[in-house]
């Protein structure tokens, strides 16, 4: 293959005086006059205050918004009162990363999910710090911008997710291995480079495959095989490790739990050849990357001779493109949520940009950002829309049908909570556990999940347990009527309430409250 040193233009751009107007993007170089009225002078300073309105914009948007918090994010929540090295499903930088907000601006709903926006502010600099590297200031500016308004990034910066850190992570992984191609003080960018791969583990186990993509890149280029015998590599790796360890050393002390639920995610016991659930995942590509953006990342690959002749273009290619295809197998063997390829679309940002910069083919990013801006300002004010124009919608057809109601509920359980004191709160399901735990007070954040056959299938089933609570009362919150089981279990069962929670003409929130005496513990005779 062709040299991998980067182009010589990145330094060239680099090198450019930053007041230079003619710097500007192509399409802000008319409004120079206003640009510099306001302290504009560069592409630089443009990209980090279009950055700073969106970012901003976000916030602001967390804390009108209407919606309840859904339950993984209640869930992570809840996880985030109990800092941990680890948890059922996921590695533990979710939690600190709410520990964090919410130590500092309280628990309100906004403040749980604040870290999204900010996070993924974060993975646009990086975005734009590679492209500025490889490319020059303009690929740099555009790519910055198309990430952080793809449609899958807008969507999770409104939400509590573990793909924004790990976003963040394989990020500035990509941007340390550039710097590494680039020579140059490499155990400095070895150093980092094992930081970001350990604190990415810590985020999602995801992130191992970036050393994969890695790996295949040495491999394919001869001229960097010299690395597999540099001791920096495998202090990067160690150092790694040891940042993942205590995740390691908490799974091993709870029969690797989150290993297992990771396993059992993949879902390769059934059917192993799935052609919907390929066309699904495929098509859901298209949502999280963009219609736009996907068209240009398949040009490219139709002209892959072209397209990876270039060693900037081949370098992010090969650090995105496996996860990708790895997904792609994954969906048609088994099954595949559109989030979990989400890690390509850092580097391919990148990629798709530059390719249309350096092909005169802009207008499909010009395009792209127009399409993501208008959907971003549509979803955000999904609500106000449809106030305004007296609309009203099936559930089908609400994307925030799920996360409509559980403050309502909370509500509810907390007031017959109250006309009951002394009494604790059980439920049966995750779901209902999780918003509880957060909508239900004092008494909700001790709920405890009903697990009579004592099998632990989800991170409450792990850490609450009724063992020790023979003799005790409660309302239990469940979903239908379950009278019949409850009262091998209890000494009395009473149904207090139906609760129905109307969100939509069409959906609506449906429990059964009971309260129940005297519990006598899980070893009873099964019906």
């Amino acid at each position: 293959m062709t040299s991998d040193t980067p182009n010589s233009q990145a330094s060239t751009s680099a090198s450019q005086s930053p007041r230079a107007l003619d710097g500007l993007p192509a399409g802000f170089r008319s409004l120079a006059g206003l640009l510099r009225a306001v302290g504009i002078t560069s592409t630089h300073r443009l990209f980090f205050c279009v950055l700073g309105l969106i970012t901003l914009w976000r916030v602001v948007q967390l804390m009108t918004a209407p919606h309840t918090l859904f339950f993984d994010e209640a869930q992570y929540w809840s996880w985030a009162l109990d800092p941990d090295f680890g948890y059922f499903s996921k590695p533990p930088m979710v939690a600190w990363v709410i520990w964090l907000t919410t130590s500092v601006f309280g628990h309100d709903e906004w403040a749980v999910r604040l870290g999204s926006p900010l996070i993924h502010s974060g993975t646009a600099i990086f975005v734009w710090a590679i492209a500025r590297r490889l490319f020059n200031d303009e690929a740099a500016f555009w790519s910055g911008l198309s990430y952080v308004l793809l449609p899958g990034v807008a969507f999770s910066a409104g939400i509590v997710s573990t793909d924004v850190q790990l976003l963040f992570f394989w990020a500035g992984a990509i941007y340390c291995f550039v710097r590494l191609i680039e020579g140059g003080a490499p155990a400095k960018w070895w150093l980092a480079l094992g930081l970001m791969l350990g604190l990415g583990l810590l985020s999602k186990y995801t992130m191992v495959l970036f050393v994969g993509c890695a790996g295949l890149y040495i491999i394919l280029h001869k001229d960097r095989w010299h690395w597999l015998r540099s001791p920096w590599l495998y202090v990067s790796l160690a150092l790694a490790f040891l940042i993942y360890l205590p995740n390691l050393l908490w799974n091993a002390s709870n029969d690797f739990i989150s290993f297992q639920h990771t396993a059992e995610n993949a879902n390769l016991g059934g059917q192993l050849i799935n052609p919907d659930k390929f066309a699904e995942f495929f098509g859901s590509q298209f949502g999280v990357f963009g219609p736009f953006m996907m068209i240009g990342l398949m040009w490219m690959l139709v002209r892959w001779r072209t397209t990876f002749a270039h060693p900037n273009l081949r370098v992010l290619l090969i650090l995105s493109l496996p996860v990708l295809a790895m997904m792609l197998g994954q969906s048609l063997l088994s099954r595949a949520h559109p989030n979990w390829a989400a890690v390509t679309y850092v580097g391919a940002s990148i990629a798709v940009v530059a390719w249309a910069h350096l092909n005169g083919r802009m207008i499909l990013i010009y395009a792209s950002l127009i399409l993501h801006l208008v959907a971003s300002i549509f979803v955000y004010n999904y609500d106000a829309i449809l106030n305004l124009t007296g609309t009203q919608v099936s559930s089908k057809l609400d994307p925030f049908k799920r996360v409509r109601g559980w403050d309502i509920l909370g509500d509810k359980i907390v007031a017959k909570l109250n006309e009951h004191p002394g009494y604790g709160l059980i439920t049966n399901s995750r779901k209902s556990i999780a918003e509880m735990k957060y909508y239900g007070g004092p008494v909700g954040r001790e709920a405890i999940k009903w697990n009579p056959r004592q099998i632990v299938g989800d991170h409450y089933d792990l850490v609450t347990t009724l063992n020790d609570k023979i003799g005790d009362d409660f309302l239990f919150l469940a979903h239908g009527h379950i009278d019949a089981h409850l009262q091998m279990y209890f000494k009395g069962v009473t149904l207090l309430e139906d609760i129905v929670v109307q969100t939509a003409p069409d959906y609506a929130l449906r429990f059964s409250l009971y309260r129940v005496e005297g519990f006598q513990g899980y070893d009873r005779p099964e019906e």
